[in-house]
């Protein structure tokens, strides 16, 4: 069952964020000034990216259980 918990983690992370980095992204780019666009989508891309390294060393944290509850809440 640690297989069937981490795959279905995965998928969980990875359907949350088909939806959400496609309204993150619209919402920064139409908030952001015309003269700082190009800044304004690196630094949301720089936030996803750091976000992607602390969640890593949670998931060494602990087991496929804790892993698969993470990713549900």
């Amino acid at each position: 069952t640690t297989a069937l918990h981490a795959i279905m983690s995965f998928s969980c992370i990875a359907i949350g964020e088909l939806f959400l980095a496609p309204a993150v992204y619209a919402y920064f780019s139409s908030a952001a000034p015309e003269n700082q666009k190009g800044m304004t989508m690196g630094i949301v891309t720089l936030a996803f990216s750091i976000a992607s390294l602390i969640s890593g060393g949670i998931s060494q944290m602990g087991d496929a259980n804790t892993l698969f509850l993470s990713a549900v809440i």
